[in-house]
């Protein structure tokens, strides 16, 4: 994919452990996971996402976090700036560290193209998952769920500076739900996907009103899954990778949604790339879990 006139796009994952059976989940048939399906998978994931960014790295898997291609909830980034979290289960703590090496070794890094900051630095008592994160370009929106707490929107809000508003808004109350992208993603700018489901609707009101009347507009899905939208952006939109395997509605609003935008056009179509995830949905996870897409300035 060439690169944008001044900026290039690169997407962090990690590989697929062999214990990812062991992968902490409250969905029922967890027990189930196909390690090799899943495997198949995420190379399908990855395959489809070097069509939309510039550069994909790769980080190892490590059989010791079941959980770990969930790269998401390790670090969130936006403006140049990385912080690495301190995911709120326990068992994922450890993930952080081969991330933050990444970050460390990466030329980007070096070149000063990228900033980096440690969530237990900032606040000892912060617990943050990146699933809880949903930064649009106009505001970051933190979820205050289970796992992601006030102090971690607070420490946001030091990292990214007054320029970025860094919005709480509580999940706490909403049965089900792990991670605010559970409900919400962005599919450009000003345009969010959100579940047509009573916990979608209160928490697309809750951003609403937590924004002074900016506004947003939105594309209602079906299906729960669906909602959790890859949109890669950068000068102009590139491409999206959506949850397709039976959600077929769903998808057909998605396709029209990127149709009509303003920043895509019927060619771009071929850009969105139907993906069947169900292994990882067994574990919780969603598209966005498994890539940090990172924009730094073009060589």
């Amino acid at each position: 994919m060439a690169a944008a006139a001044n900026k290039r796009l690169i997407a962090l994952v990690r590989e697929v452990p062999s214990t990812f059976h062991k992968a902490l989940s409250s969905a029922p048939g967890a027990g189930t996971i196909d390690v090799a399906l899943a495997k198949q998978q995420w190379q399908g994931y990855v395959s489809a996402l070097r069509k939309l960014v510039d550069t994909v790295h790769v980080i190892p898997a490590d059989d010791a976090y079941p959980d770990c291609p969930f790269i998401e909830d390790t670090v969130v980034c936006a403006r140049g700036t990385a912080v690495l979290t301190r995911p709120g289960h326990p068992s994922r703590m450890g993930e952080v560290q081969a991330v933050g090496d990444w970050f460390k070794t990466a030329e980007e890094y070096a070149e000063g193209a990228l900033q980096l900051q440690t969530l237990a630095e900032l606040d000892a008592e912060a617990t943050l998952d990146g699933g809880d994160v949903l930064y649009t370009g106009r505001h970051m929106f933190v979820g205050l769920s289970k796992r992601t707490n006030a102090a971690a929107a607070r420490c946001l809000q030091r990292a990214f500076g007054p320029s970025l508003p860094v919005v709480p808004i509580n999940i706490q109350d909403l049965d089900g739900v792990l991670h605010l992208k559970c409900l919400v993603t962005g599919l450009g700018p000003g345009a969010l996907c959100v579940v047509d489901s009573p916990a979608g609707r209160q928490v697309g009101e809750r951003m609403a009103g937590a924004v002074d009347g900016v506004a947003y507009t939105s594309v209602a899905v079906p299906d729960e899954f669906a909602a959790n939208v890859v949109s890669i952006h950068s000068d102009t939109w590139r491409g999206a990778l959506v949850q397709g395997n039976r959600c077929r509605d769903s998808v057909n609003l998605l396709r029209s949604a990127f149709a009509s935008s303003a920043s895509s056009s019927s060619s771009l179509q071929g850009a969105v790339h139907e993906l069947d995830m169900s292994e990882f949905i067994k574990a919780d996870g969603s598209l966005t879990c498994l890539s940090v897409i990172l924009e730094v300035p073009a060589r």
